[in-house]
């Protein structure tokens, strides 16, 4: 086949940016993930301006005196996250929450910080962001909603993140697609340690 008629994926398995693994395309390697990460982002953020661009008092008050605010930072995304993409198809946001995400961030942090991803498992239900902005450190754990004994699991491993990174503060992020969803948030303390927990 002429490679003008190959498609993005069977391109991107021949160059070596994917490679199939039990019948699922998966990228190759982290770099060249975050590398398609950094695209997908950028090419949101062009066509956000295209249409509606995300209004300032989102980022409003996230960095003051220097110090990033991750706590307001949340509450402000569960804002944009349910002013923009309430009406998106569940299917599409499942896949793609974790750019959603990104995608936010991306403006706070330009030229002062940077975000990078560190999935867990092979089938993506967990994901670990780290965000870096100047002396400061986040560890923010992405989840899907699968019911309390996953959610009390998912502690867990953000606790043991956090214990890895020498943190005492970490954040769960967790996204949930039931018809009767409700968002909410509050501070859990566990192991003397303090766990910020946001639904959106």
């Amino acid at each position: 086949m002429a490679e003008s008629q190959l498609t993005p994926i069977s391109l991107g398995i021949r160059y070596g940016y994917f490679k199939e693994v039990e019948g699922r395309v998966k990228i190759s390697n982290k770099i060249f993930e975050m590398i398609i990460s950094e695209y997908f982002i950028g090419k949101d953020q062009v066509e956000n301006l295209k249409t509606k661009a995300v209004q300032p008092a989102l980022y409003a008050d996230v960095i003051q005196d220097g110090r990033f605010n991750m706590q307001l930072c949340l509450e402000k995304f569960a804002k944009y996250y349910h002013q923009y993409y309430n009406e998106k198809d569940d299917k599409f946001l499942e896949r793609e929450c974790r750019f959603i995400f990104l995608f936010f961030m991306s403006p706070i942090l330009n030229g002062c910080g940077f975000a990078h991803i560190e999935s867990q498992f092979t089938d993506d239900r967990r994901m670990d962001v780290v965000i870096n902005y100047q002396d400061q450190q986040f560890v923010i754990e992405l989840k899907i909603w699968y019911g309390d004994a996953k959610h009390q699991k998912a502690y867990e491993q953000l606790l043991g993140y956090m214990n890895k990174k020498r943190l005492d503060e970490g954040y769960l992020l967790t996204f949930n697609f039931l018809k009767n969803k409700k968002s909410e948030q509050e501070w859990v303390e566990i192991d003397d340690k303090k766990v910020f927990d946001i639904m959106v």
